[in-house]
């Protein structure tokens, strides 16, 4: 069964501030990145200061100690944390330094989340709060709408799951402004109509909605169902990326699948440009009713440009021995290596070339001890006019040629 996570832990830049400043213990503290708020301790009920110029949070909380962002402890903090959650997810994305999602299928959530609580307690980055769904829509929303009941033991870690056939319960409240995938001008114009909440939306079809919202109807249609094709993306570990698609029901042609494998390697192209980064391994792997069955191939030159790389993933979809159903598909690129773009000088020899150069003058030498009298030599040219004679045959006289 397919199962998402998003961990959420609203005030873990401020904790890891005050821990590295225990003077700050139980004080309001803000932490600002750039100009701008970016995190805050439990002390500050207004979460609204989140987001703020600097200027202005500090005239809306005088009281607040501002504290700027330490790019190492931070990051040297969310490390420990992603190492943590890899060994208990095998695609991790990561949002910011506070949210992300995680794969949680086919594992022991119950006893993850207990082990999982344990160690967020030891760190004193709490609360925590993870939500768990058949989608990444779902985990998410999860993490903000106080539902059902805690299934963590760990004080300070909160659990709330989504179970199978109670999407249209927990959505009958959620009001429509926390769905982030959804455009504002969506959102207003439901508002507009008296809709603020998903379980309002009950009493429109699908004609209704798209005949109200276009094409955007199918999505808030889709969400109120609490379904969502948002593909998980694993950015973490750093070595490999990858883009998982689950399907409600199995799929049997090729079709609905290359259109998913040309916005995989869009999503990946992308994650790569953004990093400058390149691969040259790529893999499919699909899962059916009877196990997995994968492909993969190893390119000479990089595979990261969109084009080649929806090359590629054609050719292994074709490899991939399907004998029934699809219920997901993974695309994962791996030997990842960073852009090398330099400019050649044209007047200036490759020294980075291994191949081997031949000294002329031994050459030479060679020639007039074998044949007395058939070598004459020329004027001695630097490279720069080796060069500019390719462009003019001409530059030299009969002397020196």
């Amino acid at each position: 069964m397919k199962r998402v996570g998003c961990l959420f832990l609203p005030y873990f830049l401020a904790s890891v501030t005050i821990k590295e400043n225990p003077r700050l213990y139980r004080q309001p503290v803000a932490v600002f990145r750039e100009g701008k708020v970016i995190g805050i301790t439990r002390e500050i009920e207004d979460h609204s200061l989140v987001g703020l110029p600097l200027n202005q949070a500090r005239r809306h909380c005088p009281e607040a100690f501002f504290v700027e962002y330490d790019h190492s402890a931070h990051r040297a903090a969310q490390e420990d944390c992603l190492q943590v959650l890899a060994g208990i997810s095998p695609l991790i994305e990561p949002l910011d330094e506070q949210e992300c999602f995680l794969d949680l299928s086919g594992g022991r959530v119950s006893w993850e989340m207990e082990k999982l609580g344990q160690w967020f307690q030891a760190q004193g980055w709490g609360p925590v709060v993870i939500g768990i769904g058949a989608n990444k829509f779902l985990a998410r929303l999860a993490t903000r709408v106080p539902y059902g009941k805690n299934q963590a033991q760990v004080p300070g870690f909160c659990c709330r799951v989504v179970e199978p056939g109670g999407e249209k319960d927990f959505l009958a409240r959620v009001p429509l402004v926390l769905d982030w995938l959804l455009p504002f001008r969506v959102v207003e114009k439901l508002g507009s109509l008296g809709f603020t909440r998903f379980g309002e939306l009950d009493s429109l079809s699908l004609q209704e909605l798209l005949k109200i919202l276009g094409p955007d109807g199918y999505t808030v249609y889709q969400h109120r169902r609490g379904r969502d094709s948002t593909p998980l993306l694993g950015l973490y570990p750093p070595e490999k990326l990858s883009c998982h698609f689950s399907f409600d029901r199995g799929v049997y042609e090729l079709g609905p699948l290359e259109k998913r494998l040309e916005e995989g390697a869009r999503i990946i192209a992308s994650a790569l440009r953004e990093r400058g980064m390149n691969c040259r391994q790529v893999a499919l792997q699909a899962e059916l009713e009877g196990g997995n069955c994968r492909a993969e191939r190893r390119v000479s030159r990089g595979a990261g440009e969109e084009r080649r790389l929806r090359e590629i993933l054609g050719i292994l979809l074709k490899n991939l021995p399907l004998t029934g159903p699809i219920l997901s598909m993974t695309l994962e690129v791996s030997s990842l290596y960073r852009w090398s773009l330099t400019e050649q000088d044209l007047f200036a020899l490759d020294k980075r070339s291994t191949r081997p150069h031949q000294e002329l003058k031994g050459t030479v030498e060679g020639l007039a001890a074998k044949i007395p009298g058939a070598v004459h030599v020329g004027l001695a040219i630097d490279r720069r006019e080796q060069v500019l004679s390719l462009w003019d045959p001409w530059r030299f006289g009969e002397a020196s040629r």
